[in-house]
């Protein structure tokens, strides 16, 4: 018997590895119109791509929680996976559902197989029947009576990659290493070919330290080319990193191919996949702090901070929310989470009825972002200028109202407005009495994927248009205002 998974990380990419030919390798939401819409497919050739992201959540019943079983949410539709009537698997309930007895409860139990200690098979925890990929039927994912759980070579199995260790690099970037220093093209004596130098002080000055960023279909790994000779990087039998004309991406070379290792917000390190080492900044005879593939751990000279450049300006339109996956959360996931955002009091010490007009003022604070998938926070990367309308909570619902034109952000930092409000409340104050009001509101949070295009002006002259689908906008505010009245006799004495 298989036995249970330590805990997954928060957010996941599933890459089957399921010996069927017909299959593809990572999991996603299916976003189309017809009988696929909603199911999760195994036809995903990228895990970067933003339908192949989901969130692992831990149980909210105290009387499962015991148990190494959770839900699974895809962050693109924002809905919890569940299974279909007809046993596809779909990623179409509102709310986690932990009724263990129902057929659209959403717990799975992720459990290692025995004969691959580093692969995962899901068991849907209602049926007790793992989840296998279909390569007959357009490679959905589905549990079939043939996948019983005392069946060890049943289920397909699934390598769990922690989507936050997915590196996304902008297209155009530049690489500044330890010693303060941009990375640029030198012609060193001794050497035939050019190599990767720390030696460029104002990037501004030197196009040399220009890269632009090509990820390769998997999404997994790089290929770096150097914008100003126009050659992509690769080792070469020293293992020093040039810029060589050959290396081109069709060629599928693992020395020209790379993986990205975060360090920090805006710091990363390159394994080269060709020998498996960590390029570094390194000297050797008149080849001084070049780049070189030789480390086999990261160190500090293995540390390159990326900055963003190359882009002199940058502008977002064309904003596509999809209203229908959006979602609101509050600060405490089982129940609504209410304030007091105002308090006034009155005292009425005569004989007779008072009608009291009372002001309450509060600061009505709202938070703001605006995400997309790339997870470095770089340096000089520019103000995104945002067209777009307002999204925020109103009455337990997500509305769109006015646009913010023109307004200028940058992606995946929060921005806070607080603004003083007053509102007029009036009542009637009983003879003897003291009347605390107080202004309650709930706080929630809605989160709102978009699509997008994205204008880039480069300081070369050039423009560059995008089509994006990874944006995610999140608001936090206050709404449902209730006034909430007590009143207190006075001692008459």
């Amino acid at each position: 018997m298989a036995l249970a998974g330590l805990p997954l990380p928060r957010f996941v990419v599933f890459e089957s590895k399921t010996a069927n030919s017909n299959c593809g390798r990572y999991l996603r939401y299916i976003a189309e119109q017809g009988e696929l819409n909603d199911v999760v497919s195994c036809d995903g050739y990228n895990a970067t791509i933003p339908n192949a992201k989901f969130e692992v959540e831990q149980p909210r019943n105290l009387a499962v929680m015991d148990k190494p079983v959770v839900h699974i949410r895809s962050c693109y539709n924002n809905k919890y996976l569940r299974a279909e009537q007809h046993r596809w698997i779909v990623a179409a309930a509102d709310e986690p559902n932990e009724d263990q007895c129902q057929w659209s409860c959403t717990l799975f139990e992720p459990v290692f197989s025995r004969h691959h200690p580093n692969l995962i098979r899901l068991l849907h925890v209602q049926s007790r029947l793992y989840l296998h990929c279909d390569g007959v039927n357009e490679s959905v994912l589905m549990v079939d009576d043939a996948k019983a759980v005392n069946d060890e070579n049943a289920g397909g199995l699934f390598q769990v990659v922690n989507w936050e260790s997915l590196i996304i690099l902008p297209k155009h970037v530049a690489f500044k290493g330890d010693n303060g220093l941009f990375l640029g093209v030198s012609k060193i004596e001794g050497f035939s070919d050019p190599l990767l130098q720390f030696g460029v002080a104002d990037e501004r000055e030197d196009r040399s330290v220009r890269n632009q960023i090509v990820s390769r279909p998997d999404g997994l790994s790089i290929q770096i080319k150097n914008t100003c000779s126009g050659s992509f990087w690769k080792r070469d039998d020293c293992n020093w990193i040039c810029p060589l004309a050959d290396a081109y991406p069709e060629n599928g070379s693992l020395d020209a191919t790379f993986k990205v290792i975060k360090i920090k917000d805006n710091t990363i390190a390159l394994l080269n996949l060709g020998n498996n080492h960590f390029c570094k900044r390194y000297t050797v005879g008149k080849a001084t702090s070049c780049l070189r593939a030789m480390d086999p751990t990261v160190t500090e000279f293995a540390h390159l901070e990326v900055t963003d450049i190359v882009v002199a300006s940058r502008s977002i339109y064309n904003i596509q929310f999809r209203l229908w996956h959006a979602r609101i959360i509050h600060e405490n996931k089982t129940k609504l989470t209410s304030r007091i955002m105002a308090t006034a009091v009155v005292i009425n010490n005569t004989t007779e009825p008072k009608k009291k007009v009372l002001k309450l003022t509060f600061d009505d604070t709202n938070n703001s972002t605006w995400k997309n998938s790339s997870s470095l926070r770089l340096v000089g990367s520019p103000k995104v200028r945002i067209e777009s309308d307002v999204v925020h909570i109103r009455d337990s619902e997500i509305e769109v109202s006015s646009s913010e034109l023109g307004t200028s952000y940058a992606w995946n930092e929060t921005t806070t407005q607080t603004v003083s409000v007053t509102r007029i409340h009036k009542v009637v104050v009983s003879p003897m009495t003291k009347v605390t009001v107080r202004l309650i509101a709930t706080i929630g949070t809605c989160e709102v994927p978009f699509s997008y295009v994205q204008h880039d002006i480069l300081y070369t002259g050039e423009d560059e248009t995008y089509v994006q689908d990874d944006g995610l906008y999140t608001r936090t505010n206050a709404y449902n205002f209730v006034y909430e009245t007590s009143e207190d006799p006075l001692d008459s004495r």
